[in-house]
């Protein structure tokens, strides 16, 4: 599973923040691995690549690159592509 975490609406960071990745212990019963203690287990984490607002993404196994599909925002872009997606090449295990 791709979680996409963000920054809160009152701290400074309101952006995404990359992503993480989640195993299923029983994808038919919804079951996410945990330790011991009950605590998520991160498999993978994809860190923000272009600019601050990178995030939201998906695995497309059909991208010619391979891997992770993620969003990107660049309110400065001197082209005014202001959004865009792009392949981290990162394959998810």
């Amino acid at each position: 599973m791709l979680i996409t975490p963000s920054g809160s609406l009152t701290a400074d960071n309101k952006h995404q923040d990359g992503i993480n990745v989640y195993e299923f212990e029983d994808l038919a019963k919804g079951k996410l691995k945990r330790d011991a203690s009950g605590n998520l287990i991160l498999f993978k984490r994809i860190g923000r690549y272009l600019g601050a607002a990178s995030g939201m993404g998906d695995y497309d196994e059909g991208n010619t690159y391979g891997g992770i599909v993620m969003s990107d925002a660049d309110i400065t872009a001197a082209d005014g592509k202001v959004f865009r997606l792009f392949s981290t090449k990162e394959k998810i295990s």
